[in-house]
């Protein structure tokens, strides 16, 4: 008596499980080879992991509250407070007042904050097109169409709470009332 075949959607299952961890195993090898090339920019920037993201988020986000920056790192506001202040010791974010309530600040990037950024970036980005270059027109093709769905499901994944949160907090600005925004705020957050 032989023992029943797997059903086919355990087969598949089991087949996009070993996809899955083959792809995870590729990414985890490639970061591993461009690991040295990846930290000596990052390390040339002395700056700290969270203090890096935050000046990214402020560059890419901006203007962001100290709640909003604290919420996107996922630590406790009094923990963003000191690294935003290391971060405008070194000139490379600003505080600004809300034009709609002075009481809030506004975090942006500076001109150098951006242009340290720009260099850690510009840096990955020779290391990636160094190694893209290996690739025929037809490899770059499919490459390009998989990093394109990869980066529409990151954003959505990512951006929707924030963006959400961004765009109440501006409406109730500009209606005069920032307890509303800060009661959505809070529940944008607890909802993510």
């Amino acid at each position: 008596m032989t023992a029943p075949s797997a059903a086919p959607e355990d087969r598949m299952t089991s087949e996009r499980e070993h996809l899955l961890d083959d792809v995870q195993r590729l990414e985890a090898d490639l970061a591993a080879a461009r690991l040295t090339e990846q930290t000596d920019s990052l390390l040339a920037s002395n700056l700290t992991v969270q203090q890096l993201r935050a000046l990214m988020f402020v560059v890419h986000r901006s203007p962001l509250t100290t709640g909003d920056l604290a919420h996107l790192l996922k630590v406790a506001p009094n923990v963003a407070t000191g690294i935003i202040q290391r971060l405008v010791e070194r000139e490379l974010i600003s505080r600004s007042e809300d034009e709609h309530d002075r009481r809030v600040k506004l975090l942006v990037p500076t001109a150098l904050g951006r242009t340290l950024l720009g260099d850690v970036q510009d840096s990955a980005k020779l290391q990636r097109r160094a190694l893209l270059e290996n690739l025929d027109d037809a490899q770059l093709d499919a490459l390009r169409s998989v990093l394109a769905v990869l980066s529409e499901a990151a954003s959505a994944s990512v951006w929707p709470a924030y963006d959400a949160l961004a765009r109440q907090h501006s409406c109730a600005c500009s209606a005069g009332t920032h307890a509303e925004a800060d009661a959505t705020a809070v529940a944008a957050r607890a909802a993510s």
